[in-house]
């Protein structure tokens, strides 16, 4: 029998739109290219998924049941009326407010914390209507969005790269 340790807390990069859709319900899964890209087919195996050859590929981003908390670009606006000092450029319009990048946010001003309910793998283009809804995207829509956060990387919609379909729940600590 496999016992397997405490839910892990990691960190996830999420833009303004998508921390939106999050915030809104309307994201519930994120894909993830999976570096470095496995060279052949993969299965799901005793331990996971795995290559061909049984070596195992774990997901950085955890399994199921672990937590992502999420990063999101953040800034600094002063004393506000109800005593905080920072607040969230997805909800957040005002001026004069100094923006920190989302990599910079500590854990602790972290306003979402989301569960992993379902890990996969799969080519990018393979994503079914459903699933681009889940996204938090408007169909025919997906493969622009993926082009414009991961071309510039090498991971094209052309390409067709390998990822980690993560299906997320909100939760409140």
């Amino acid at each position: 029998m496999s016992i397997r340790p405490a839910a892990r807390t990691r960190p996830i990069l999420f833009s303004g739109p998508m921390v939106r859709a999050i915030l809104s319900g309307a994201k519930t899964q994120t894909r993830r290219v999976i570096t470095p890209q496995p060279d052949a087919r993969l299965r799901w195996g005793l331990a996971g998924w795995e290559d061909v050859h049984g070596r195992p590929l774990p997901c950085r981003y955890g399994a199921p049941g672990d937590l992502l908390w999420v990063r999101e670009t953040w800034g600094i606006a002063g004393e506000f009326g109800d005593g905080t000092a920072h607040t969230y450029r997805a909800t957040d319009d005002r001026n004069g407010i100094i923006w920190r990048p989302s990599i910079f946010m500590p854990r602790a001003l972290s306003r979402i914390t989301l569960k992993i309910t379902d890990v996969r793998v799969e080519r990018i283009q393979d994503i079914s209507e459903p699933d681009e809804a889940a996204e938090g995207v408007e169909r025919h829509t997906f493969a622009a969005l993926w082009n414009a956060i991961n071309a510039k990387r090498g991971y094209s919609w052309e390409r067709n790269p390998w990822v980690w379909a993560l299906t997320l729940q909100q939760v409140t600590l």
